[in-house]
């Protein structure tokens, strides 16, 4: 039997003082020992019971961060895939700085000219349930107003699966004026329980 430290209590604690430190503490293990004797055989019985807590959690991997679009100025696409885990349940959203590729410099153009292009991004997001697959228009996904994004399936984890993330764009008819174009899109995968 162990005193309780800096509790004023006359019932003995069954824990030791490295126990309660650890458990005063906040610590995600805890072990309670219970002891039991019968006195008739001799013998002396002990129950152990081991728990611990295990977190959400979700991990980010094979990240490219500059994907090259190559020529605007005419229908393309691109693709990247980015490989993630989740231990549980998850929620994911893409958002856009700009909401679309924009000159990185400041000028005036006129029609036919252009210096933002919208884009379309696809994604095709696997889970140990099932595939999640939507596209979202880059206008849309404005950072603080992003739509572009879901849930998992309760119970939905998913260990070393993919997102891949498809670009799509058409300039039509306009024509971007020379220099570099660039948006920067936020993909954040975050668990719930």
């Amino acid at each position: 039997m162990f005193a309780r430290l800096g509790i004023n209590s006359t019932v003995p604690s069954l824990m030791p003082p490295w126990a309660e430190r650890w458990f005063s503490f906040g610590a995600s293990l805890f072990v309670a020992v219970t002891l039991s004797v019968n006195v008739q055989a001799g013998s002396q019985d002990v129950t152990i019971t081991v728990q611990t807590v295990v977190p959400p959690a979700c991990t980010v991997s094979n990240t490219t961060p500059v994907v090259d679009l190559g020529d605007i100025t005419r229908t393309g696409s691109v693709s990247v895939r980015v490989g993630f885990s989740c231990n549980s349940r998850f929620a994911f959203s893409l958002s856009s700085q700009n909401g679309a590729v924009t000159l990185n410099r400041t000028t005036t153009a006129n029609p036919p000219f252009l210096t933002s292009l919208p884009y379309s991004l696809s994604y095709q997001l696997e889970t140990d349930a099932k595939i999640l697959v939507d596209t979202c228009h880059s206008g849309n996904m404005k950072e603080a107003t992003s739509i572009c994004g879901g849930v998992s399936n309760a119970n939905a984890s998913a260990f070393q699966k993919n997102i891949t993330l498809g670009f799509s764009w058409d300039s039509g008819d306009q024509f971007p004026i020379a220099g570099t174009y660039q948006d920067v899109v936020f993909l954040r995968i975050s668990p719930e329980l």
